[in-house]
């Protein structure tokens, strides 16, 4: 979450152990994003919502 630990960037990974579909959700790998974490979230801090610690980020967002 860049708005609770904005100088974190860590690395998440998703092992699925049981069939999934496209509603299930996952893990998004965006290669490079590391280097446009921090401005992305200062322009993104009122489009995204969080559920926790997750930040949603909506299918039309161009990360």
């Amino acid at each position: 979450n860049p708005w609770r630990y904005p100088d974190f960037i860590g690395i998440q990974g998703l092992l699925a152990l049981s069939n999934t579909n496209s509603n299930t959700g996952g893990f998004h790998c965006v290669p490079g994003f590391t280097h446009r974490f921090k401005q992305w979230s200062i322009d993104n801090e009122n489009k995204h919502k969080c559920r926790g610690g997750l930040v949603n980020v909506p299918e039309d967002d161009p990360i």
